[in-house]
């Protein structure tokens, strides 16, 4: 059958919910009988030939072969039409127009490419009679049959006949053809034969009422993760047909088949796909709640004069580095520009600069605010949002161009004040010599020890300013502010929040890596710290070069640092196609942090399993969605949040 490439599918695939419980193991894996060798092992021997299917045998797995019926009425396994890719181009006749007599036994497909010199040379196509010797029960042989010529089903039968320890219960056949398909039925009645297909091309509905029509025992499905889910395959075996899939390489992918359903899976490295998707245990969680000198944490007096600074301090020195100074040494606010009414009378748009300087030189940036004037409570409540996108296509002070990433219009009309500034006013991102920006401000380069802030800390400093300005500004409730981010500026907005509690909510989007997500549980698809620093080391501290490929050894986690938002309000939202920013582990960090806001009398985030997409869990202090969708920041994101402020009555009079 064709082989497709599922390896860049594995970024659609949403790894499955047991690897959600930290401490747990994930899902049961699959078993050897249940993974179908393509082609025989054919990433350890040629395929289609005698030592790739004795190799599956030896290694306790099913296999998969081609069959075709040579012009001299020899039934042999291979794939192709010709011999021509197998061969280095040696043969280009058509299989069903040579002879086995002839060219195909003597062909060497053991001699060509990757095989080339190696213990397979030569080695020729084999005889479908040679490979019905291997059938052993408990164990499969997918018997493919090429082309759409019913007239090779007799000699199929034939074939059969003289195979004593072939049986229906190890051997069976698979076909594109739906002509095929009915004819080995007809002539093999008691003989499974399933129908092949791509599940992207054709629905549950016509597969049920072709393998009714043909008479087929099930469907064998070229697995596409977008398509074929728990819902599609429950369709086809409700109908009592059984449902397989090919061909699948990729260990999240083939988990994603079994989670929904297949009864088998045909790939091209079963022996290693078996070790991959066995159950692996998961790292043990840090305990947030035990000191560093062990005591547990029972009450708000010790959390917050004991373990609240301990972990502060920690993940400042480790992970996101500690500042200069907090406030500089001078700050000012003054107009970038006149105070303008908008949006149709509803909001004034002001543009301020924030002008500081210390030691070494001054800096600025300018924020912009669009505060709503008319049928909301005054002062205003605000969502910061510290834009990591270009600020001209995504905060227009104007207007004239709008984007769903700050939609403006929508924040205002539900009473908020939507402020903006654009983080590389702060610091360039991207410097990794620490020189500009508010950088250049505080210290020079030559003085910067492993200890010293990231690109991170310094965004969530210019936070922290524009909250200068807002202390200042009466038409906005200071006390009633939520600081927004996505993605690097996720991880900022988690950071502003920890480092300014002035902030009385932080809406952390698609954070990932660095930020919200869990690094003690195996999520494969997501970013670890080797591949974040190899890019963005500059976000972080020097320390952070510790934990690079062991991040799941460190003593914290992110639910740590989390915690530290308690007694106040946090979301965290995630995209059901986002698996790069990990989103199981953005749920369990919210879980685990939960614990913070329960020494204050408060309920953390209520719910303990992986939600649904596009429903929301807003009960508690902590909240968590999964919107359906990739890494973005979308109005329905901008929903959710104000959603969760309103039901804390932020704008109620």
């Amino acid at each position: 059958m064709h082989h497709h490439g599922n390896r860049s599918a594995a970024l659609a695939i949403i790894m499955g919910a047991a690897l959600l419980a930290a401490g747990a193991a994930c899902a049961q894996g699959p078993s050897p009988a249940t993974l179908i060798a393509h082609r025989g092992e054919s990433c350890a021997a040629p395929e289609n030939t005698l030592p790739a299917y004795r190799t599956a045998v030896e290694r306790g797995f099913g296999f998969e072969c081609d069959i075709y019926l040579s012009r001299d009425g020899r039934l042999f396994t291979f794939h192709d039409e010709t011999l021509a890719r197998t061969t280095g181009g040696a043969d280009t006749n058509r299989c069903t127009e040579s002879d086995w007599a002839g060219a195909i036994s003597r062909a060497n497909v053991g001699g060509w490419g990757r095989w080339k010199g190696s213990k397979f040379d030569p080695t020729r196509p084999a005889l479908f009679s040679e490979v019905l010797k291997l059938a052993r029960d408990g164990r499969w042989i997918y018997v493919e049959v090429k082309g759409s010529d019913p007239k090779w089903v007799p000699c199929i039968k034939a074939e059969l006949a003289k195979a004593p320890r072939a049986n229906p219960g190890n051997v069976l056949f698979i076909s594109f053809s739906d002509r095929v398909c009915a004819e080995l039925k007809r002539q093999l009645p008691g003989w499974k034969v399933y129908w092949l297909t791509v599940g992207s091309r054709t629905t549950p509905e016509k597969i049920v009422a072709k393998l009714r029509e043909i008479g087929a025992d099930g469907v064998d499905v070229g697995f596409d993760p977008d398509v074929v889910d728990k819902d599609y395959v429950a369709a086809v075996k409700s109908a009592g047909f059984s449902f397989h899939a090919w061909t699948v390489d990729d260990p999240a992918v083939a988990r994603r088949a079994f989670d929904a359903g297949v009864d088998t899976l045909t790939t091209n490295r079963a022996k290693e796909l078996l070790a991959e998707l066995a159950p692996v245990e998961q790292p043990a969680v840090p305990e947030l709640m035990r000191t560093e000198d062990g005591r547990e944490v029972k009450s708000r007096e010790t959390w917050e004069r004991v373990r609240r600074g301990e972990i502060r301090r920690l993940f400042e020195r480790e992970i996101y580095g500690r500042r200069p100074a907090e406030k500089p040494a001078r700050l000012s606010f003054s107009p970038a520009g006149p105070d303008k009414t908008m949006l149709a009378g509803k909001a004034v748009r002001k543009l301020v600069r924030v002008s500081y300087g210390d030691r070494c030189g001054d800096s600025s940036f300018v924020v912009t605010a669009f505060i709503p004037v008319s049928g909301v409570r005054r002062p205003a409540p605000a969502f910061l949002l510290i834009c990591n996108r270009n600020s001209q296509l995504n905060f227009d002070p104007e207007r004239n161009v709008r984007s769903g990433f700050w939609p403006v219009e929508q924040i205002v009309g539900r009473g908020y004040a939507a402020i903006a500034f654009y983080n590389g006013d702060v610091a360039r991102d991207g410097d990794w010599g620490f020189a500009n920006g508010v950088f250049s401000v505080f210290q020079p380069p030559e003085e910067r020890t492993p200890e010293s802030w990231g690109v991170l800390s310094a965004w969530a400093w210019g936070a922290s300013r524009v909250m200068d300005w807002i202390e200042t500004e009466p038409t906005l409730d200071a006390r009633r502010v939520a600081v927004v981010g996505h993605s690097r500026g996720g991880k900022t907005s988690l950071l502003a929040a920890v480092t300014d509690e002035r902030f009385a909510m932080a809406c952390v989007n698609d954070s990932g890596c660095g930020g919200a997500k869990l690094n003690h549980m195996e999520l494969p698809l997501s970013e670890h710290y080797d591949q974040i620093h190899e890019r963005f080391g500059f976000w972080f501290c020097g320390n952070f070069r510790k934990y690079l490929g062991r991040e799941h050894l460190a003593p914290f986690d992110a639910h740590w640092w989390a915690a530290l938002v308690a007694p106040r309000l946090l979301a965290v939202g995630s995209a059901t196609e986002d698996h790069w920013a990990g989103q199981e582990g953005e749920f369990e960090t919210a879980r685990l942090a939960s614990p913070a806001w329960a020494l204050y009398g408060l309920k953390g985030l209520v719910g303990d399993r992986f939600p649904a997409p596009d429903a929301p869990l807003q009960d508690g202090c902590v909240a968590y969605h999964l919107r359906k969708g990739g890494h973005d920041l979308t109005p329905v994101d901008w929903g959710w949040y104000m959603d969760f402020a309103d039901r804390h009555g932020w704008t109620a009079e």
